[in-house]
């Protein structure tokens, strides 16, 4: 992870994430720490939906993708069952409730978040990418925060051919 920033433009915002920081790990880590406020419980589960935008650095700006899409998904599905990045997410946070969405209204702490990479495709092209992550009230956007990452290439060692004599 090499950045995080939430837009400052959304009137009556889902959840707060300014006071998240950067927090350098070891040499090639870095891991997301601070505070998550839930600023809002008026929005009914069935309304709050997820989309994520991936994009890649082209140039100066970046190219959106459509490995990366999901357009208005429904959130608590996503963040109770998505099992490639929400259970890192969701460890990370220090909730305890029985709910698992949406969170009541409170502020929470997110302690060392580092991204399971571990469950990625061994190849994913481009090295930078932008995600943008938006929350909406059904057409409405309450939330929508950019995320830019810098993914190392894991080469996978080829056995050796084998020859026979």
């Amino acid at each position: 992870m090499k950045g995080i920033e939430q837009s400052d433009d959304i009137k009556n915002p889902y959840e707060d994430i300014k006071e998240l920081k950067l927090k350098k790990m070891n040499k090639t880590h870095w891991s997301l720490n601070g505070l998550i406020k839930i600023l809002r419980d008026d929005i009914p589960r069935e309304r709050l939906l997820y989309s994520l935008r991936g994009a890649t650095k082209k140039g100066n700006g970046y190219s959106e993708t459509s490995l990366f899409q999901w357009n208005k998904l429904n959130y608590c599905e996503i963040w109770c069952n998505e099992p490639l990045f929400m259970p890192s997410v969701r460890a990370s946070i220090n909730y305890t409730g029985s709910n698992c969405c949406p969170y009541p209204v409170g502020t929470y702490a997110m302690v060392d978040f580092i991204p399971d990479t571990s469950k990625l495709p061994s190849y994913i092209p481009e090295k930078y990418w932008r995600f943008e992550y938006l929350i909406h009230d059904l057409d409405t956007i309450v939330c929508r925060i950019k995320v830019y990452i810098e993914l190392e290439p894991v080469l996978e060692e080829h056995p050796k051919s084998f020859t026979s004599s």
